[in-house]
């Protein structure tokens, strides 16, 4: 159970990093570092779009996610105005219940390859962090 709890962390994590990805680079101007509330704000997030393309997934089930990544989306935009201090436990709390409402909708084989596919992302980008933090 705390194997799934760790797995469905880090996908919705890997869902919502997707889309701040997706944004471009900021310029040095442009970065503001926050500290996160813990490991999974900082891990990748995973769009329905790739979930429906890499995992294979029917069009009720690609729906069901599209449907759910939107209100997710929503629920975190209606949270940036408040202070980082209540903010970041309530995005913690919205990307849990993303990832228990994905896990749902996806089948036993399809959550393990989404669970193997998201590890193999936040390696790469431990990976990548670690090369861009220490010039050379």
């Amino acid at each position: 159970m705390n194997k799934f709890i760790r797995c469905t962390a880090m996908l919705g994590s890997f869902l919502l990093a997707t889309a701040s990805f997706a944004q471009g680079k900021p310029t040095h101007q442009q970065t503001t570092v926050r500290k996160a509330p813990d490991k999974q704000a900082n891990s990748i997030i995973y769009s329905a779009d790739q979930m429906t393309r890499d995992l294979g997934l029917n069009a009720d089930q690609s729906e069901k996610l599209k449907s759910i990544e939107l209100d997710m989306n929503q629920r975190l935009r209606d949270l940036e105005t408040l202070d980082p201090k209540e903010r970041d436990p309530k995005q913690v709390e919205v990307r849990t219940q993303y990832q228990k409402m994905i896990a749902s909708v996806l089948t036993p084989e399809q959550n393990k390859k989404l669970a193997a596919i998201a590890a193999k992302a936040e390696k790469d980008h431990e990976t990548e962090k670690m090369r861009t933090n220490n010039p050379k």
